[in-house]
Parts: structure tokens; C-alpha cells; sequence
């Protein structure tokens, strides 16, 4: 057998737009430190993914006397251990990179569920639909009025309006980039909105702007559906498996104590608590909460089985 064990974290496609790989729960060279600090968590809405970790690491260089970090971008986490005059640094660091740290309590422990924005509909929606009308009426206005001043001032005010609705949290991000002298696709995007802006396409600012920020907003969503629909698979699987001891007798551990190599067996009607290759036995593996398959699969030894199906007919060793 040669079990994956299935509780731990998932990589997850981000939804910053910066082309980088989600890792789900990083230390990095802070958090291999020793530490006698007891770490304060915080909930970060917008931290998912390397690039936005690289970002706070960044911000946080810059100030002594932190003791530790723990990054778990998968349910956008982030563990300071640090005295409390330090940490209060750090924070002030964080928010002027961007982002809002929320400070969670042992009783706020995250159940596997993650939301990357605020699920009222005006934090969530109403901001950029009301961002985006007020940019369409923006171009209606140059398209009708295009040499009647009322109507340029009009449709600049309600182009301002729109960009400061849909991207706010992009102009904090961008311009604490840019004072670090870094580009990247929030740098960019307000460059090029000012510029537009200042060159009097106020139109056409409003525009990119509301369309980037929902175009970020859908895959901000898209990423929490698929992350959360992972860690629900992976929560089917049983806590204990049944293995073998040295000396043929079965005891039931956990599924984090099983080691590579390792023998397990499991019953008609269980679940299969690890993926591993079946070594004796034949059996029906009902594979749909995993697959969602229709029908039963055989097994036989030298098949692979996956944890959170469930044995129908015979015992399996694995």
C-alpha cells in the first residue's frame, strides 16, 4: 500500500490575476523559527494565493521582532507570532499593503468553508453593478453629448464614482506596489485607468475598471466553489482506518498516524479512509460521492481504491 493522505490541504487555482499557483498552507523561512509566542490568527478576505503571500511578506520585512509566520492560503489564514507591540506594526504593514486582517479566536476556527468577500449583496455585487451602470451611463452621455460640456461633466463625475465603487481595494493594492517600486496587475490596472482618466477617456476608465473588478469578483467566487466543494469530498473520508500491527493483529488509528507501506483493511459498507492499491480481496466500490459514477466497481488486488468510497460487498486489504 502506499496510501495519500487525504486531510491535508489542496491546491487550488487562485483569484488574484496574477498568473501564480495556489499553495494552501505555507511557513516559509520565518516559521521555521522557534517560538515561545503564542501566534494570533487572522482571516485575510483577499489572501489567496503566492502572490498575494509574497506581497505581505514583503510588507512585513520590514519590521523587527517577528517571531514566526504560518500562511494557510486555502482558508486565507495567517498565523503572527509576535509581541503585541510588534504585531500591532505588522498589522499597520499589512493594511498599508492592501489588505484587511481580521483577527479570528480559538472558537472562530475555520470548518473547511471559505468565502473570499463579504456575503452581503452591496459588498458582494451591488457596488459593481451599480459601478457598471453608472459607467454605461457615462458612455451613453459621451455617445449623446459629445461637444456639450454639462454632459462631459456629467458623465466624468459618474466615471469617478463608478471607479472609486469598483476599484477601490484595487488603488490601495496598486499604489502600495507602485511605492515599492513593483508592477504588477494591480500597479498596472491603476496606471492605466488614471491615465485614461487624465487624458480625458474618463469613459473608458469607468468601463476597465468595472469590468475588471467583476471579472474578479466571478473568479474570486469560482475558486471559494471549488475549493469548498474539495474540502467537502475530502471530509468524507472516515477519521480512523484499520491497520495491521507487526504482529498480525488490526487496531484502528488514525488516518494521520498511517504510515507509507502500511496495511489496512476495511469492511462491507465502509468508507475507504486513504487511496491505496488493493493487496487482497474482491470487492463492489461504490465510487459516486468521488466520481460520481452510477454502478459499483469491482476491485481486485492491484486496483487503485480512493478514499471517501464506500465497500459494498467484501473486505479489502490495501
Amino acid at each position: 500500500m502506499n496510501p495519500t493522505h487525504q486531510r491535508q490541504q489542496v491546491d487550488t487555482a487562485c483569484g488574484c490575476g496574477s498568473g501564480c499557483a495556489a499553495s494552501p498552507a505555507v511557513g516559509g523561512p520565518m516559521a521555521s523559527k522557534a517560538t515561545a509566542v503564542e501566534p494570533h490568527r487572522f482571516r485575510i478576505a483577499n489572501m489567496d494565493c503566492a502572490s498575494e503571500e509574497s506581497e505581505i511578506r514583503r510588507a512585513l520585512d520590514g519590521v523587527a521582532g517577528i517571531r514566526g509566520l504560518q500562511f494557510n492560503l486555502g482558508d486565507r489564514e495567517l498565523a503572527i507570532a509576535a509581541e503585541d507591540h510588534t504585531l500591532r506594526l505588522a498589522l499597520d504593514a499589512i493594511r498599508k499593503a492592501g489588505f484587511k486582517p481580521e483577527p479570528l479566536g480559538v472558537e472562530d476556527k475555520s470548518d473547511g468553508a471559505t468565502a473570499a468577500a463579504p456575503t452581503g449583496f452591496w459588498a458582494s455585487w451591488g457596488k459593481l453593478i451599480a459601478a457598471l451602470g453608472l459607467a454605461v451611463a457615462a458612455e451613453g452621455l459621451a455617445f449623446a453629448f459629445p461637444d456639450s460640456w454639462p454632459g462631459k461633466a456629467l458623465g466624468m463625475a459618474l466615471a469617478a464614482v463608478a471607479i472609486v465603487l469598483a476599484g477601490f481595494s484595487v488603488y490601495g493594492k496598486g499604489l502600495s506596489a507602485l511605492r515599492q517600486g513593483r508592477l504588477n496587475i494591480n500597479a498596472l490596472m491603476t496606471v492605466a485607468v488614471t491615465g485614461a482618466f487624465l487624458i480625458g477617456q474618463w469613459p473608458e476608465a469607468a468601463m476597465v475598471m468595472a469590468l475588471y473588478a467583476i471579472a474578479e469578483a466571478i473568479e474570486a467566487r469560482a475558486v471559494d466553489r471549488a475549493r469548498n466543494a474539495i474540502k467537502s469530498l475530502l471530509a468524507l473520508a472516515p477519521e480512523q482506518a484499520e491497520v495491521r500491527q507487526g504482529d498480525g493483529s488490526w487496531t484502528r488509528v488514525g488516518v494521520k498516524a498511517v504510515v507509507v507501506d502500511a496495511t489496512v483493511r476495511i469492511r462491507p459498507g465502509e468508507r475507504v479512509p486513504l487511496d491505496g492499491v488493493v493487496t487482497l480481496g474482491q470487492s463492489a466500490i461504490d465510487q459516486s460521492p468521488v466520481t460520481g459514477e452510477s454502478l459499483p466497481i469491482d476491485k481486485a488486488p492491484g486496483d487503485e481504491v480512493y478514499a471517501g468510497t464506500i465497500n459494498q460487498s467484501a473486505a479489502l486489504e490495501f
